[in-house]
């Protein structure tokens, strides 16, 4: 009887809190208000984990959303910035991949670059498409003979004529005793490369309805025989 009356006694004047302010929480082993520990929240004594997509960093009552670019696993002691080609809306508790396709800015969603424009660096589209290339969808392309793009921010290449040569920026005219070829002007001087029938040599055969030169002979062409009929 005396031992309960001594544990009675005892009991009745231990401090028990009757509440914890906002940011704390009782501790089991003593019944103490602590503070609230990064990555939980802490209201009426009670300790709660941040849900996924918030963090807080200690002593908080509520935790704070994770902002978009960033990342919030549960329990977030701190925002985690999304990796390169990545991306991540507000409140999120995972990062998304881009697509080849799509520059990711890091604090916003995917974007898709414009004709004319392409990816660089994963996370931004460039403001021109060099002359010589062509952007579509994001990637960058180099033209190349007998392809050609004299401006920037083209979404495609243009085919070289019959008659000029095309380094993938500009064209010239094919030089008088020579003879188109895909894009390149090459020299018909020679015995077996003279321009028959007046057209200029194509690989495989003659190119039809296209651009003749006029020149007939290996001696015409040397010359710089030239006449430009597609009816002749």
């Amino acid at each position: 009887m005396n031992i309960l009356l001594i544990l009675f006694a005892t009991l009745a004047t231990m401090a028990f809190p009757t509440t914890c302010a906002n940011g704390q929480y009782i501790l089991r082993t003593t019944y103490a208000c602590t503070t609230c520990p990064a990555g939980y929240y802490c209201v009426s004594g009670l300790k709660l984990p941040c849900p996924s997509g918030t963090y807080s960093t200690g002593s908080a009552s509520s935790c704070t959303s994770c902002t978009a670019g960033n990342i919030c696993p549960s329990p977030a002691t701190a925002q985690t910035p999304v990796t390169a080609g990545s991306f991540s809306i507000a409140k999120a508790s995972e990062q998304f991949t881009c697509s080849a396709t799509e520059a990711c800015p890091s604090s916003s969603l995917p974007q898709t670059c414009n004709y004319g424009t392409y990816i660089v660096s994963s996370t931004s589209c460039s403001a021109t498409c060099a002359s010589g290339s062509y952007c579509v969808s994001g990637v960058k392309t180099t033209c190349s003979s007998p392809y050609y793009t004299p401006t920037a921010n083209e979404p495609f290449c243009s085919y070289c004529l019959p008659g000029y040569s095309c380094n993938g920026v500009t064209t010239s005219v094919c030089a008088a005793g020579t003879y188109w070829n895909l894009g390149a002007c090459t020299d018909c001087s020679a015995a077996t490369d003279y321009c028959p029938n007046g057209r200029f040599k194509y690989a495989g055969g003659f190119f039809p309805g296209e651009y003749y030169s006029g020149a007939t002979t290996k001696a015409q062409a040397s010359a710089g025989y030239r006449r430009s009929d597609a009816n002749a």
